[in-house]
């Protein structure tokens, strides 16, 4: 978006976590976007609506910062699970 000078972030379904980069973005620039939407007319989120991606980023976060752990360690994430 050009008032935010960043783009929107699209999910791949290879990869989980590109969830959590998309609503991060998402949430990044929202006051262009609610903008944009107001300029051209349409529909944009509720406040409840944005609050429940806010919900879910802090869902989907914790779980990146571990994936991110297992990386720096070589520890498969997998791994996380069976201790």
């Amino acid at each position: 978006m050009k008032k935010s000078g960043k783009t929107v972030v699209t999910e791949c379904p290879i990869r989980w976590n590109t969830n959590m980069y998309m609503i991060e973005r998402l949430l990044d620039i929202k006051d262009a976007v609610i903008e944009t939407l107001n300029e051209m007319n349409m529909d944009g989120l509720l406040a409840s609506e944005w609050e429940k991606l806010k919900d879910l980023y802090n869902l989907l976060q914790p779980s990146q910062t571990t994936q991110t752990q297992c990386k720096l360690t070589a520890l498969p994430f997998q791994m996380l699970f069976l201790f």
